[in-house]
């Protein structure tokens, strides 16, 4: 048994829920650009791309899984390869998902 698992098969209930975390996520991570880094473009791209995609998420049903499943694989992945760089020491740039 894994520390942390990846549900494979999601309720509809839970990939609805995943897609309003989704926007909001991104809503916040854009916020923060625009505040902290000063970069009123970059936040935009942030906000447009969320909404294109979130918009899509709901518009398209057959896409909420393998975006579901692609987002928290993708989280996992960049959370452990930023844990493997420091127990390393190296020097390096981890994904932090959204």
């Amino acid at each position: 048994m894994a520390l942390i698992e990846i549900k494979r098969d999601p309720s509809r209930r839970e990939l609805r829920w995943f897609g309003v975390m989704f926007a909001v996520f991104f809503a916040i991570v854009g916020g923060l650009v625009r505040w902290k880094f000063g970069v009123p473009a970059a936040s935009t791209v942030i906000w447009l791309t969320a909404a294109g995609l979130t918009l899509l998420y709901y518009a398209l049903p057959p896409l909420r899984r393998p975006l579901y499943l692609g987002s928290a694989t993708a989280c996992l992945g960049g959370f452990r390869a930023y844990m493997d760089c420091r127990r390393c020491g190296q020097l390096c740039i981890a994904l932090v998902c959204g």
